[in-house]
């Protein structure tokens, strides 16, 4: 349900998205995962309502993928980049005051 909420809003955002993965077709484990957000600095993650903004270099390595790593041992969806940031987890509010940022 969150990547639909998330398509959604994305459409009526009129925001691009360059790429998307299904995760039922290529679903992406925990190395794949920490490969990827290991390029970034800054990680959103939204479990519920709450809300996590972390810096990935004061953070280590368990600690970032027991926030995006679901209970399958898969990445959570809906999952974004925007340049050098990740947001892991749908929360609207919180989409819109990351981008603008």
């Amino acid at each position: 349900m969150s990547c639909k909420k998330a398509q959604k809003f994305f459409e009526q955002s009129a925001v691009e998205i360059e790429l998307t993965v299904d995760p039922r077709e290529e679903p992406i484990d925990s190395e794949i995962a920490w490969q990827k957000i290991l390029g970034a600095k800054r990680l959103a993650v939204v479990k519920g309502k709450i809300f996590k903004d972390l810096l990935i270099s004061e953070r280590n390595r368990e600690e970032i993928l027991a926030s995006v790593i679901g209970p399958s041992g898969k990445l959570r969806v809906p999952t974004f980049k925007v340049g050098d940031y990740y947001v892991v987890g749908f929360n609207e509010e919180m989409y819109i005051t990351q981008l603008q940022e």
